[in-house]
């Protein structure tokens, strides 16, 4: 499992693929004006948990949590 935390105004979380020359593929963010985390597991799939602690979900408040699917060509799909 990889856990990070970027600064991008308040927590976000950024998930990216890098060639083996290190050229970077894709980029996503994930977060809102508050608060958010990122949890990872890669295997074949990298999926991705996200709680965001803003409005980012259909105007959900408070702590939420959803989960996505990247393949290797950086689509997200919600499994």
């Amino acid at each position: 499992m990889v856990r990070w935390r970027v600064r991008s105004g308040k927590f976000d979380g950024v998930l990216a693929k890098y060639s083996a020359d290190r050229t970077r593929s894709w980029t996503r963010q994930f977060g809102t004006a508050d608060d958010d985390a990122a949890d990872a597991y890669a295997e074949a799939n990298l999926y991705l948990t996200v709680t965001p602690d803003g409005t980012q979900l259909s105007g959900l408040t408070g702590t939420d949590v959803f989960r996505t699917r990247f393949t290797s060509d950086g689509p997200n799909t919600l499994p």
